[in-house]
């Protein structure tokens, strides 16, 4: 981690030489200071989960920031003085620490069902392609349904090539998804792929979607041209 001589990180663009101890616009110099650092139960549920668990989202308060808000709740933290100077070594351990303790949001994960047609998602990190399973779209009765019928994923998932393919992605997502959360990746999108993002992909996308939910992860759901 290099602390920049002319800051540019955020959309203020102060210039500080926080490098050399100068305070940027959002008051942080060339330290690195936490406010708060533990397991979120309660607001955002999306994010944390049941506020009745014993898991949580993995939080870190960090100091000074670049908004100014009069009405921030955190205003001791956002622009304040309040927080405890760490090293770089000591942030990385308080993550792991999270981590451990059952962070269930360590990283934030999407699946998005898409038609090749009409383009690859340019935010896609993992891109899945099902154009090689049978397509619903040439049976007349199913051509203008989509993957949130019953019929087509009793179509698509009735294939035995289907359920293998299934099984191998997901194989691979058991193995990768924590590789990535251990490389400290913040968020992934998982994009799936068929010709023109209505049958097979959002099937697909649907059953992806659930495995990883049963990993633990608190996948959100995008059909990007499931109306075109």
């Amino acid at each position: 981690m290099q602390i920049p001589h002319h800051c540019t990180l955020c959309p203020r663009a102060c210039g500080a030489d926080r490098a050399a101890g100068q305070r940027g616009f959002c008051g942080a110099d060339n330290t690195l200071r936490v406010a708060r650092a533990a397991l979120h139960h309660w607001e955002e549920p999306c994010l944390s989960g049941d506020p009745n668990a014993e898991t949580g989202s993995g939080t870190v308060f960090f100091s000074g920031c670049t908004l100014k808000c009069c009405y921030c709740q955190n205003y001791p933290i956002s622009q304040g003085e309040v927080g405890k100077a760490i090293s770089v070594e000591r942030l990385t351990e308080i993550f792991m620490n999270l981590q451990n303790g059952g962070a269930k949001s360590a990283m934030r994960l999407t699946v998005m069902s898409f038609g090749f047609k009409f383009g690859v998602p340019a935010d896609a990190d993992l891109v899945l392609d099902v154009r090689c399973l049978p397509n619903p779209f040439y049976v007349p009765d199913l051509k203008f349904k989509t993957g949130l019928d019953q019929e087509v994923v009793d179509f698509v998932m009735g294939k035995p090539e289907a359920q293998e393919l299934l099984r191998r992605y997901e194989a691979f997502l058991e193995y990768a998804l924590p590789l990535y959360v251990k490389e400290g990746k913040s968020q992934l999108t998982i994009a799936v792929g068929c010709t023109g993002g209505k049958h097979r992909s959002i099937t697909f996308a649907r059953k992806i979607a659930e495995y990883c939910e049963g990993l633990g992860y608190q996948p959100g759901v995008q059909h990007r041209d499931a109306s075109r």
